[in-house]
């Protein structure tokens, strides 16, 4: 059988769910779907890109002249499984039908642990660097720590120190010690293979940079130098290979979320290559069937055995069950077990809307003011003739806060006009006083909803001048609870949209869902960060306004109100 027939009946395997091995999650079925359109769009004229089939069997026959260089599988031969076939063989056979060069210069790996990630990465390295026919070739294999960097590294210099045919054919030379490996290079054309750790050199120019465990990256700094640095090559590849993780402020997580968009067809972006495996949302994690459909290597480089040791101790330990969950499952948890299904949230985005199509409107307007060093959040919420919302957020820090080097998240939000900072070290609470005045302008204002913990004499001088209502609302679990279930049931059912704002994104995936009980022993849940760095007062701010949107008499006219500043139809709008 040929690569491209294993490729296509792993495909054919996937969409059907007739592996041998597991069942396949909606990514896997998505990424298959992907290929095999393509397969068909290569026909189309207007379609750039066509499939050379030899260059994607070259790439996998290189790959498996590749010796193992661990365990019990040391010294034998690669072979490609099914779901590695479809992987390597599409990334590499896709070209330009304008110059033949490659279609993909980005690729997103994104699997759970034991699933030969670094092994894969190892001979990308190896390939790109001496196999790809790039004279002068750079190959960068990069993390957060040294130790890290060498995962992909140490396994690509040990390919070679193994096999002689492989350093003659190529002309290879090692530097570096077996314990200590710093660097594969040719001396015909320098052509090298090296580990950054941390940051890259601006006179780097990577034919290839592979970024591991993207997840531990607390800002893209190292990606964008390397992405930078590529201009000067014809067909350069970027690869981030990694696990799901914990922290939604990384870049990682806005990375796995635009992989999602490009599977499911909503983000056209033809020069990206991904690759997806875990579980479906509706998954349940206590079934082991399901832990088999995430590892797509189950019965090779992880075990039933070993598999069913990680699923018991998560079944029985509270304590690793989230890391258990992310790593094994490739979950994306958040500092806890997460309220919000993010990839129904993104359903809700709607990237045209815009605050100005709803001058006029009624509106109603939940503030958190958390603490003066802290973020701040005004989340404006409009109702619509079909019973669902549409809401837009202004949020604000002081700059000594923002400008903090490991908020470097904050800089981007605000460098974007997505964060609004006030001078000093405290948020000024008299330029929100002045926002709100201009919004009071613009819309009609039903209520400002407010948190009196922060807000108290804040508000205060809100009610000197405002001709609307300010509502206080307890923020004990029994008052919350309510419009807490109702905001995921309308995100749910695609009835809270948005326009995509990134801070609102990265707080509604910071929520964790806590439980209280009543004197009745009725359960109330209410919304909690683990940590203080995942900010949520945005969506706190949220379920204020929505909490009182719901109860507010409707008076046959409300959709229909206009100031005399607008006349436009919502529906019309969107």
């Amino acid at each position: 059988m040929t690569y491209l027939e294993k490729s296509l009946k792993y495909c054919e395997d996937v969409i059907n769910d007739t592996l041998s091995n597991r069942k396949s999650c909606n990514f896997e079925k998505l990424a298959c779907k992907r290929q095999l359109k393509d397969l068909e769009r290569q026909n189309y004229e207007n379609f750039p890109y066509y499939f050379d089939e030899k260059a994607g069997d070259r790439h996998c026959r290189f790959m498996e002249m590749l010796p193992h260089v661990k365990d019990q599988w040391k010294g034998t031969l690669l072979t490609l499984e099914p779901h590695q076939v479809f992987m390597h063989h599409t990334l590499y056979g896709w070209r330009k039908k304008s110059n033949g060069f490659r279609r993909f210069s980005k690729a997103y790996f994104e699997l759970p642990r034991k699933q030969g990630k670094s092994f894969s990465a190892a001979g990308i390295a190896l390939y790109m660097g001496f196999a790809d026919k790039i004279y002068g070739a750079e190959v960068y294999c990069a993390a957060t720590t040294e130790s890290q960097a060498q995962m992909v590294f140490k396994p690509a210099w040990q390919m070679v120190q193994m096999n002689n045919d492989l350093k003659e054919a190529f002309g290879l030379t090692l530097a570096g010690t077996p314990k200590n490996p710093t660097s594969i290079y040719r001396l015909e054309d320098m052509s090298l293979v090296s580990p950054v750790v941390g940051r890259a050199s601006d006179g780097q120019a990577p034919s290839c940079a592979i970024i591991d465990e993207y997840h531990e990256h607390p800002n893209s700094s190292l990606l964008d130098a390397f992405v930078t640095g590529t201009g000067s090559r014809q067909q350069p590849l970027i690869l981030i290979i990694t696990t799901a993780g914990f922290d939604t402020t990384y870049p990682c997580y806005e990375e796995h979320l635009e992989a999602i968009k490009i599977l499911e067809g909503s983000l056209e972006k033809e020069h990206v290559f991904v690759a997806m495996f875990g579980i479906d949302n509706d998954d349940d994690w206590t079934d082991f069937e399901v832990w088999k459909k995430a590892n797509p290597n189950y019965g090779v480089s992880i075990q039933e055995d070993g598999l069913m040791i990680q699923y018991q101790d998560a079944m029985n330990s509270l304590k690793n069950r989230n890391t258990l969950l992310c790593k094994h499952l490739n979950k994306w948890m958040n500092a806890g077990s997460a309220w919000m299904d993010m990839q129904k949230f993104e359903l809700c985005k709607r990237p045209d809307l815009k605050l100005e199509d709803f001058y006029g409107h009624e509106v109603w307007i939940g503030v958190d003011l958390a603490n003066k060093i802290d973020l701040c959040a005004v989340q404006l919420l409009f109702k619509l003739p079909d019973g669902g919302f549409v809401t837009f957020g202004k949020y604000y820090l002081p700059e000594e806060i923002v400008n903090k080097k490991e908020n470097s998240h904050y800089q981007l939000w605000r460098d974007e006009g997505l964060l609004i900072t006030t001078e000093g070290a405290v948020t000024d609470f008299f330029k929100i006083e002045e926002d709100l005045k201009e919004l009071d302008k613009l819309f009609v204002i039903k209520e400002l909803d407010f948190d009196q913990k922060e807000a108290h004499f804040w508000v205060q001088t809100i009610q000197l001048w405002a001709n609307f209502e300010c509502i206080e609302i307890p923020q004990s679990a029994q008052f919350i609870s309510e419009p807490m279930k109702t905001l995921e049931s309308l995100i749910y059912d695609g009835k809270m949209l948005h326009d995509g704002n990134k801070l609102l994104t990265w707080s509604f995936g910071n929520v964790i869902q806590k439980l209280s009980r009543g004197s009745s022993s009725v359960k109330y849940y209410y919304p909690a960060k683990q940590t203080n760095a995942n900010k949520i007062d945005p969506v706190c701010a949220l379920i204020m306004a929505l909490s009182r949107a719901l109860v507010c008499e409707d008076d046959g006219n409300i959709y229909n109100k206009r100031a005399a500043r607008g006349e436009k139809d919502i529906l019309r709008v969107l």
